[in-house]
């Protein structure tokens, strides 16, 4: 039985970290087990204690020659991969022990069809199990809202080159963007019940979700590289439905972090310009205190 699996690490300028997140990969128990570095053209070189410790563990290393952005450097690590399976982690988080295997697990134990499989946490079992009976299609899963988690997530790498890998064009929602394309073929998706990635958190990192203007204006042009599929796929009435979700979701998100960071005013600002914000916070917070967490990032698509 072959138990091959590819996982890409793809980095730029984040070496400090990088060597951590390594180390969580390599001791994962997976039969024939590859990881692939790519570096995005980092300014400066890898350094020689971390060459010498992808050696050590046989890692794989390679370099773009220019900065080609995150969706070409994992198609890189897509064409270089020889795993049955291929997955990813970013360059400041990490993976707990037994994650690759539990994803893994999730694949071989399902029918062939069955074409991906995500990480989700143990305690959303009780209100999230439902959506994953009888191995959904991802159409439908996108449909009830559903979001790809963060590095949590395994796909059989010979669907994600039958359908190009990612779009280069694509600077924000990567991820989205790969289930976008994957939902023209609409694999069955697995879950495996567990602690998914640990993401990194370190506020002096500049991660691209967090940078707002940069955030917003890459999704904006993503939504409209989407309009095509989703229209062709779900239908014009879900593609705007998609594009109110997604505007939603980060206006709450950088609500969120305006408290978190104690901006009050731009808080308030916030709440003027999207009276909403404040209900969600309450609902959510209500959620938290049941018990009853949330199963999907965006909401349930109603139409047709």
């Amino acid at each position: 039985v072959d138990l091959s699996l590819s996982i890409a690490v793809t980095t730029y300028n984040r070496w400090a970290s990088c060597e951590e997140t390594l180390s969580s990969l390599v001791v994962q128990r997976v039969r024939l087990l590859e990881v692939i570095v790519v570096d995005d053209c980092s300014f400066e070189e890898i350094p020689i204690p971390l060459v010498r410790f992808c050696k050590a563990r046989s890692i794989d290393y390679v370099r773009h020659e220019h900065n080609k952005g995150l969706a070409a450097a994992r198609n890189t690590a897509i064409s270089m991969a020889h795993g049955k399976y291929f997955s990813f982690c970013d360059d400041d988080d990490r993976w707990p022990p037994g994650l690759a295997f539990r994803l893994v697990e999730a694949l071989e134990s399902a029918p062939k069809d069955v074409g991906m499989a995500i990480a989700l946490r143990e305690e959303r079992k009780e209100h999230c199990a439902h959506l994953f009976n009888g191995y959904p299609r991802l159409t439908e899963l996108m449909k009830q809202g559903l979001t790809p988690p963060v590095g949590s997530q395994i796909y059989r790498t010979e669907l994600l080159r039958k359908v190009g890998g990612y779009r280069p064009q694509v600077t924000s929602g990567v991820d989205h963007d790969l289930w976008i394309s994957l939902a023209r073929i609409d694999p069955k998706v697995a879950v495996a019940w567990g602690e998914p990635a640990i993401v990194g958190s370190s506020p002096s990192r500049d991660r691209m979700t967090t940078v707002e203007g940069r955030r917003r204006a890459g999704i904006e042009n993503s939504l409209e590289i989407w309009r095509a599929d989703l229209c062709d796929v779900f239908g014009e009435g879900f593609y705007e439905h998609f594009v109110m979700s997604y505007r939603r979701y980060l206006d709450y998100k950088f609500f969120i972090q305006s408290i978190q960071r104690r901006e009050f005013a731009d808080t308030v600002k916030r709440m003027i310009m999207a009276p909403w914000l404040p209900f969600a916070l309450v609902k959510q917070l209500g959620r938290r205190l049941l018990g009853r967490r949330v199963c999907t990032l965006f909401p349930k698509y109603k139409g047709d």
